[in-house]
This record gives C-alpha cells, structure tokens and sequence, in this order.
C-alpha cells in the first residue's frame, strides 16, 4: 500500500510505555501514571503515532466510509501484532471495541470491527488464529464522543458502559481499536471483560496520541 520510502516516513512509536505504549523518551520504560495505577489490561500495542499521515488515513476510513484505506490501515498494524503474538502468544479471542447501536445505525459500520475482521484474514496472520467475536461486547447506553471530552470527563463518561458475554471466561481477549488516547475507552472494556471471567485483557491499536510532554 505504501512505498518503502513513504512508511519511513511515518511517526513511528519508537519507545512505547510497556503498558499503556505512550511514548517515552527511552525504550522499555514503564510511565508514570501506569506506575501510580495498574490497568485492567497488560499492554497495549501502538506501532505509529496519532499524527499526519496516520490521522489523515483513519478519519478517511472513519467518517467518510473510504473502505479503500482498510487493506492500508491492516498493513501498518499486522507487524506489530505478529511480533505481540511471537511473544506473548495467540489470544483465544478478538474483539473490536464496540459502538452503540444508534451510532451503528448512523455511521453504517463499526470501524473496530472492519479492522479487527480484516486483520484476522491478512496473510501475515496464520488462519483461523485470530477469532473475532463482536457480539461478545456491546456499549449499553450512548455516550457523548470521547475527542470532545477532556480527561477526567472522558473516564467518567464511559464508566459502566460496556457489558460482556460470560462466554469469555477464561480466555485470554485482544480488543482492538484505532486510536489510544488516554486509555480510558480500552481500560473500561478491559475491566467489563474481567469482570465477566476473562483471563487476562491485551489491546491492539493502530496510533496512540502523543505524550504531551
């Protein structure tokens, strides 16, 4: 999708939190805010930086529906999840972050979920190794978008939003989303999913947003 060229060109997450993948200024370092509290899941992976051209890309495929720009999105992300699996292992299940219903309807797709199901059948991934399950996770009540939101309004807006199938008990669960901002979307699914008998959370991401300071 893109040239050699072009993808050295991009802002890459060169020394990512080895929990939550924010970028620090050296590599295998834990920050401080995973340091002061433990997240729901064990680590997140973020191979790129939410930045031009990646946020170009993403509000391509996100709010104008260009399904062309998928295949692209699933070639910068399909690496670094190779290399989590090598190490960590397969997860017995995916899932996409999931949108409310009444946002569904309106947008015409969840975005997780195409991304998430387009990864699950790249050519880098061996078959059947990733099962995707998106109906296990559902968004109960609708919330206000969280890029509108600030910091502390973003975790208490989805506080309790998010429900799980006890069908996940024991397994060990990849949710997958686009961006990782402040890690408060993947942290409440992570909590819904361990609160339903999942056995260990991981997340995998396109971009996180860049450390402020």
């Amino acid at each position: 999708p893109l040239c050699r060229a072009c993808e050295l060109e991009l802002p890459s997450n060169q020394h990512p939190c080895q929990v939550c993948a924010l970028d620090l200024a050296s590599p295998d370092l834990i920050c401080m805010d995973c340091q002061r509290q433990a997240r729901s899941f064990t680590h997140c992976v973020a191979p790129w930086l939410y930045g031009k051209p990646i946020s170009t890309f993403l509000k391509q495929f996100k709010f104008t529906a260009d399904m062309h720009v998928l295949p692209l999105l699933s070639h910068l992300l399909v690496n670094a999840i190779r290399q989590d699996i090598e190490t960590h292992g397969a997860p017995d299940l995916v899932l996409p972050v999931p949108i409310h219903w009444w946002r569904l309807v309106r947008r015409g797709f969840n975005h997780a979920e195409l991304l998430a199901k387009d990864l699950s059948s790249h050519p880098s991934i061996h078959p059947c190794q990733l099962q995707v399950k998106p109906s296990w996770c559902k968004k109960i009540r609708l919330t206000a978008a969280q890029h509108d939101l600030g910091l502390a309004q973003r975790k208490s807006n989805l506080a309790g939003v998010f429900s799980c199938d006890d069908r996940v008990a024991g397994l060990s669960v990849a949710i997958v989303d686009d961006v990782i901002t402040t890690g408060a979307t993947a942290e409440n699914v992570s909590c819904a999913l361990l609160a339903a008998g999942a056995q260990q959370v991981r997340v995998w991401c396109l971009a996180r947003t860049p450390n402020p300071s």
